[in-house]
């Protein structure tokens, strides 16, 4: 009897798992994840994402070394598409935001489209300007808003960035394939 009961248990408990997973698997079907692990660096400052996949680069970073502790990474989206990065643009300087993890990107402020923003600066080894990428950061996550014909995707890009400037691992990226719908930062 108690051998019974036990497998009754374990089936109803088999089921309830599958009905979780299916919609959980369901829930997150419209999110598409890539990953890309891609260093820039001064041997090689330039490097263009396809956030969506579909073939055409969505945006660019570009590391410059200037010498002398004086360095810069920036970036933008490229390919006239109409994207955006979340961010600020204090005194009218694009600096992209550094978002942390299970952030809903849709509900950030974005920069005009296709602006151009400061990542890092570092001057004579110091970061004298507001970037909220400065000083070095590990699993930083950058907020896209993403035009596809007359409809708005979001995404995220997750980066480090080194302290003095002169590099950044572009790790992985993800959109939500259902416009208009959210996607938080590492889901």
């Amino acid at each position: 009897n108690a051998k019974k009961e036990l497998q009754k248990s374990l089936s109803k408990y088999s089921a309830a798992a599958a009905a979780v997973v299916a919609v959980g698997g369901a829930a997150n079907a419209q999110v598409v994840y890539t990953q890309v692990n891609k260093t820039i660096n001064a041997a090689s400052p330039v490097d263009s994402i396809d956030i969506n996949q579909d073939g055409i680069y969505d945006a660019a970073m570009v590391v410059y070394d200037l010498g002398g502790g004086d360095a810069a990474i920036i970036g933008g989206p490229m390919n006239s598409q109409g994207h955006a990065f979340a961010g600020s643009a204090p005194s009218g300087y694009n600096y992209p935001f550094k978002l942390n993890s299970g952030v809903a990107v849709n509900t950030q402020v974005f920069l005009a489209p296709e602006a151009v923003g400061t990542f890092t600066f570092v001057v004579g080894g110091a970061n004298p300007y507001n970037s909220f990428w400065n000083g070095g950061v590990t699993d930083g996550f950058l907020g896209v808003k993403l035009s596809v014909g007359a409809n708005t995707h979001y995404g995220w890009v997750r980066m480090d960035m080194a302290a003095n400037g002169l590099s950044a691992v572009i790790k992985d990226m993800a959109y939500n394939a259902t416009a208009g719908d959210a996607i938080n930062t590492a889901q």
